[in-house]
């Protein structure tokens, strides 16, 4: 995925378009008293710039996965008829171990899942952050193997990637014998497996860049802090920097260019004409 240039009067609709969706999902975690944390290029946006990173093109938030169970239960009877909720509770051909809050009316037509006959609305994620039994323990690794695995067979049998792509072909080759959604109730179940603990680590199991750098201490995350992003004012991380160091290193420098990622789209609509 490399970094393609919007023209600045696109990312900035399209900036806006985003942060008309967060403020959506905000209202609901107000309303239900959720407690939520910006994370990955979001979080790393708020402190380094601001608000948005000025190549980036989406919006990552983080709940513990206890309120994001709750959220996705709330969103379903309270989300704006404006918005629409993508995740494995709403959609039967859903494949993603994370929940999307897409806006109606609008395309956001992906490269990759261009094939698929899926709602392509502009989103924002929010990703579930699970318990961890204890840093890196075996426990651990075996739930996060078998989460990521599923999540790479979803994406071969969504003909999003293939095989050889996959960091196990064989495994994903043996559970693409099963239907779709039997595949993601087994991983849902997974992921839940630590659901009541009170553990000193948490995991984002759904995150980007492996279980090893997506597990830190509960205290990282939580409580949330109030934190400006683009002259508004949301809530992050307890410990932005341990996060961010641990995720990015010298976070405060700039990537060289062939190094910055974004999502650009194939398609982008902001009405659907």
């Amino acid at each position: 995925m490399k970094c393609k240039e919007y023209d600045d009067k696109t990312l900035a609709k399209l900036h806006e378009v985003e942060l008309e969706i967060f403020d959506e999902f905000v209202r609901i975690c107000k309303k239900h008293n959720l407690e939520y944390f910006m994370t990955g290029g979001t979080m790393l946006g708020a402190v380094r710039h601001k608000g948005f990173i000025p190549w980036d093109d989406d919006v990552d938030l983080g709940m513990m996965r206890k309120d994001y169970d709750l959220f996705i239960k709330y969103a379903q009877e309270d989300l704006n008829e404006k918005y629409y909720l993508d995740c494995f509770e709403t959609n039967k051909e859903y494949y993603l171990p994370f929940a999307k809050i897409r806006k109606n009316d609008t395309i956001f037509d992906e490269e990759d899942c261009h094939h698929l006959n899926n709602h392509k609305g502009i989103f924002i994620d929010i990703i579930p952050f699970e318990n961890a039994p204890k840093q890196d323990s075996l426990k651990q690794k075996i739930q996060a193997v078998l989460v990521r695995n599923i999540t790479d067979t979803m994406f071969y049998k969504t003909k999003i990637r293939k095989l050889k792509n996959s960091r196990h072909p064989s495994f994903v080759a043996i559970l693409s014998i099963l239907p779709k959604r039997t595949l993601m109730k087994l991983q849902n179940r997974l992921m839940h497996l630590h659901k009541d603990d009170n553990s000193e680590y948490v995991v984002a199991l759904a995150g980007t860049y492996g279980y090893v750098k997506e597990t830190s201490k509960r205290t990282t995350f939580l409580p949330s802090k109030s934190i400006k992003f683009e002259n508004r004012i949301y809530q992050g991380m307890n410990n932005p920097d341990a996060y961010l160091s641990r995720i990015f290193g010298d976070y405060m420098k700039l990537p060289p260019k062939e190094k910055r990622r974004n999502h650009m789209p194939l398609k982008l609509e902001f009405e659907k004409k």
